[in-house]
């Protein structure tokens, strides 16, 4: 039988039990604070990539955010740049639309002119066709001024001719001096006009809109009355500056008939007296009776131009529409507009009216004219026909009075 376990025994054997717990308990700690730590490495780790992947996908969002705004942006400008190129195609369409018609109204304006030009050149070559009057030849007491027949219109030459026997008349008393008489005067632009202004055309408005035709009172027949009214009723135009009236020839051509055809008076009748009588044989246009109906007159030295014009005070109302920016009319009299003194002594611009060169000498044979210039494809050009009144004196006042 086997010896039983003494108490010193069994209490040995429990504190060699408790030394084994404890070792295993400590080493059981160890592991456990090993891990922990290691796990907490992990974890610290494992948030500092987080928080920075987070950072950098905020960072990539803005900048996703900033690129959407610019391409915001940019798509609001092309839609601007779109409008604006809209509203150039637009105006550009509207400038070609009018340069076509300008390109139309002036290839018209040409053809007309080219007519003209074939009315005067029939004109002046029927002039040099015809034996000139020596400038030393007098007219006798029972003939018949050659520029008056001219001027007469066709009713009254049966009269003129039938009243060449006549005997002189006496000279004027004190009362025919002394009498008054009305005229119709145009105060021409440039004295190098060779026709008025048509009756209603821009010309035409602009003119009688700044008081150059006007009717006239003169107290009397002789030269100083005349001068005086004249430089009264036209002293905002003319501003104390010569003037001398024109010759005045009603045209006879078929087109043309009973037009006032203008030119400067010779040099030989620049004498200064411009009574009645004088300017009935020389310078007026005549009506069925003989009497004065119409005078026109030019500045001596000086031109119009269309500037000084449009500044110059409004004498009728109503007609301020025809001062609209004329393509033909203003091409070549645009200047400055702060300039002062537009249209006095120093101002450059061209006469009003004077859209052609004055013909210097040049004359061409009727099969020389040519309308090569207007386009150079073979395009036919058809001339517009112009229309005539039976009357030369109702043909006078549709181009020149304003009644």
């Amino acid at each position: 039988m086997a010896d039983a376990p003494t108490p010193n025994t069994n209490k040995s054997e429990i504190d060699i039990v408790k030394q084994q717990i404890q070792t295993l308990e400590e080493r059981l700690h160890l592991d456990d604070r090993g891990q922990i730590s290691h796990i907490i490495n992990r974890i610290s780790a494992l948030e500092e990539s987080v928080e920075k992947n987070k950072e950098e996908t905020d960072i990539e969002l803005k900048s996703s955010y900033r690129n959407a705004a610019a391409a915001w942006a940019l798509v609001a400008q092309l839609q601007q740049q779109m409008k604006k190129m809209e509203h150039v195609l637009e105006s550009q369409s509207e400038q070609m639309a009018r340069t076509t018609r300008e390109v139309e109204d002036l290839r018209n304006r040409q053809l007309e002119l080219l007519d003209s030009d074939e009315v005067l050149e029939e004109r002046i070559e029927k002039l040099e066709s015809t034996e000139p009057l020596s400038p030393t030849q007098e007219y006798g007491p029972t003939s018949t001024p050659l520029n008056l027949l001219h001027i007469l219109p066709t009713a009254t030459m049966a009269s003129t001719r039938s009243s060449e026997n006549v005997p002189p008349a006496t000279q004027p008393t004190v009362n025919e001096l002394l009498r008054s008489w009305t005229v119709h005067v145009s105060l021409m632009p440039s004295k190098d006009t060779p026709f008025p202004f048509e009756k209603d055309t821009t010309s035409y408005k602009r003119c009688l809109s700044r008081g150059l035709h006007r009717m006239l009172a003169v107290e009397g027949n002789d030269a100083q009355s005349f001068k005086d009214a004249v430089s009264r009723a036209f002293e905002p135009l003319l501003k104390g500056r010569p003037w001398v009236p024109l010759q005045a020839k009603l045209c006879d051509a078929e087109r043309l008939q009973g037009l006032p055809m203008l030119r400067p008076l010779e040099p030989r009748l620049l004498q200064g007296n411009y009574d009645q009588a004088f300017l009935k044989q020389h310078c007026a246009v005549l009506d069925a009776g003989g009497r004065i109906d119409s005078l026109y007159i030019a500045m001596e030295h000086d031109s119009l131009s269309w500037n000084f014009l449009r500044r110059s005070p409004v004498y009728m109302y109503g007609l301020e529409s025809a001062w609209a920016h004329d393509t033909m009319l203003d091409k070549k009299d645009e200047q400055d507009a702060s300039r002062d003194n537009i249209g006095d002594e120093g101002d450059e611009s061209p006469p009003a009216g004077n859209i052609v060169r004055a013909l210097t000498g040049l004359k061409r044979r009727m099969s020389d004219i040519s309308c090569s210039s207007l386009d150079d494809t073979d395009l036919a050009v058809v001339k517009m026909p112009r229309t005539c009144k039976s009357s030369p004196l109702e043909i006078r006042r549709g181009v020149e009075t304003a009644r």
